[in-house]
């Protein structure tokens, strides 16, 4: 994705406002960095850092109000843009409407990523703030860890928007936000994205656990809730289009496992009820099959239809995850291979077998997919562990590095 950065200074309103008035003064030149400061120190005071003064402008370039006459070169000389004129006089006549149609504009047409004026060196695919509405519409609400989180998974990890949503959503399910490495002081404290909250496009809200969390502004989210959700969260075309397909298999994989499993267990026979048949399927000899992914071990649906049964429909890994029901009364849930199918090769018993399948509801069933080793680990440590000496009885006796180092 390229070299992430964002303005972390100011998101002082006031200040920002007293930047740009100086190009406003004289919206007709570039103005030179020296003489910019000098007037500026006399709107907001001589005691601030040396370097906060020309920082102070940062914010206004990154939303499209500001611009260089050298793209690029600290020294450059820089003059208020027709954008930013119009969002000045309308913070001047206090016409609140006409600030947030600009914004609004300044998200859909600004690239923040990459060639801003606000940020130079950065040259990302990503539009931070973008995002961080998009995630927000999506996750209904998302805390600063969380955000940064996310940033550096598709950043610093490169996970598309898809896989670093359903990372949040588990860690909230486990109550664990596992920070990834690689986190940037400018991800936690990104003053050029939090501006939005005193611009009043997004508004904080206190969680139980004291900790604080970003809304979509309820009157904001009325009004322009189309033009949100269809922010662009890459400035790259390519980048959209690979995150588009990326985005899309992701789901089509996840949808076409469910509908092939509804339908095939709609049509079977459920086995716990009839011992003979069911210790016939457990034992069977693994057959090894050619499809049109490769060479396969077969599977019977009717030993994962068995194994929920036997699970009385709920998830092994907590039984009081919340399920629906399905139109045949029963709790909808997902079977899942403690050992996967592709470490039959290591077994001379057949492990497609009721003992080696457990229920899981449809959060975790993905999580142990799709989630992060430490997600992956907490379910699958617990499964097995309630399995370990059923599957040792039967002579399946492994540990769990073993299962884990081998086969995840």
């Amino acid at each position: 994705m390229g070299k992430l950065i964002i303005p972390k200074h100011s998101a002082d309103v006031e200040e920002c406002m007293y930047a740009l008035q100086v190009y406003y003064e004289n919206k007709d030149l570039w103005i030179k960095n020296d003489k910019y400061k000098e007037r500026l120190k006399e709107l907001i005071g001589d005691h601030h850092d040396k370097s906060a003064y020309t920082k102070k402008a940062q914010v206004p370039a990154y939303y499209g109000f500001i611009e260089w006459e050298k793209f690029g070169n600290k020294r450059s000389p820089r003059r208020i843009t027709e954008k930013g004129i119009e969002f000045f006089e309308a913070y001047q006549s206090n016409d609140y409407d006409r600030q947030i149609e600009i914004i609004i504009d300044s998200l859909e047409n600004i690239k923040f990523g990459r060639e801003n004026y606000g940020s130079c060196d950065s040259d990302s695919d990503i539009e931070p703030p973008n995002l961080k509405i998009r995630a927000i519409l999506d996750l209904d609400y998302i805390t600063v860890q969380e955000f940064a989180c996310l940033l550096c998974l598709m950043s610093e990890h490169e996970y598309n928007y898809v896989q670093g949503i359903n990372y949040i959503r588990t860690s909230r399910k486990m109550h664990n936000l596992e920070m990834p490495s690689g986190v940037k002081s400018d991800y936690t404290d990104p003053k050029s994205i939090l501006i939005l909250e005193r611009w009043g496009i997004l508004e904080s809200v206190e969680k139980k656990d004291n900790s604080k969390a970003y809304k979509i502004s309820s009157s904001i989210k009325t009004k322009f809730y189309n033009r949100l959700v269809n922010l662009d969260i890459y400035n790259s075309k390519i980048a959209s289009i690979n995150s588009s397909i990326k985005d899309r298999l992701v789901q089509e994989d996840i949808e076409g496992l469910e509908q092939n499993y509804i339908i095939s267990l709609d049509k079977t026979e459920d086995l716990s009820s009839d011992k003979v048949k069911k210790d016939t399927i457990n034992n069977r000899k693994p057959e090894e099959i050619s499809t049109k992914q490769g060479r396969r071990y077969k599977t019977d649906d009717r030993v994962v239809k068995t194994a929920i049964s036997e699970c009385e429909y709920k998830c092994c890994y907590d039984k009081d995850h919340p399920l629906f029901k399905r139109k045949n009364g029963t709790n909808y849930v997902e079977g899942h291979h403690i050992i996967p199918m592709a470490a039959q090769k290591n077994f001379k018993i057949n492990i497609d077998r009721t003992e080696n399948v457990v229920a899981l509801c449809p959060f975790c069933h993905k999580a142990i997919h799709l989630g992060e080793d430490e997600i992956v680990k907490d379910i699958l440590y617990k499964i097995f562990t309630s399995r370990k000496s059923i599957l040792s009885n039967i002579g399946i006796d492994i540990t769990f590095e073993e299962l884990l180092s081998n086969y995840y």
